[in-house]
């Protein structure tokens, strides 16, 4: 890619990465280690990754990501099954949401580069990250 706005400060999904530090202080809050370590480390690899665009850098972050998402729908289940007072407008709103970015991101949708303001970007994945946030802070309070 020459596109300069695709790398560095340029590039949109390095500062919606930022939203993965609610991530980390919602798992330090709520004593959830193992979070907080998935968290932060998506933080830093998604840093990385979206400021250099790096496919070593990119081969981290997705297994990273897969990590997050997989011990992610784990506590949830695990939540939703164990848990008898589970608040289900979260439940409700956590499926949503692991839904939408699932879909978002299967159907290469985050893939697609949009021009907003004459500045190019993955805007679509930025959704997906805000998504994956929420939705991952959810089933840490839940």
């Amino acid at each position: 890619m020459t596109n300069k706005h695709l790398y560095g400060f340029n590039n949109p999904c390095f500062w919606s990465s930022f939203l993965f530090l609610t991530n980390v202080i919602v798992s330090y809050y709520y004593e959830s280690p193992i979070f907080f370590a998935l968290f932060f480390s998506l933080f830093i690899s998604s840093i990385f990754f979206h400021y250099t665009q790096n496919k070593c850098i990119r081969i981290i972050d997705k297994g990273i990501v897969y990590t997050v998402v997989l011990y992610g729908l784990y506590v949830f289940l695990y939540k939703c099954f164990y848990i008898k007072d589970a608040n289900w407008f979260h439940i409700y709103t956590i499926f949503m949401s692991f839904t939408a970015s699932i879909v978002l991101y299967y159907s290469n949708v985050a893939n697609i580069l949009v021009d907003i303001n004459n500045t190019p970007g993955y805007y679509y994945h930025t959704i997906v990250q805000i998504f994956g946030s929420i939705c991952h802070n959810l089933i840490v309070i839940l």
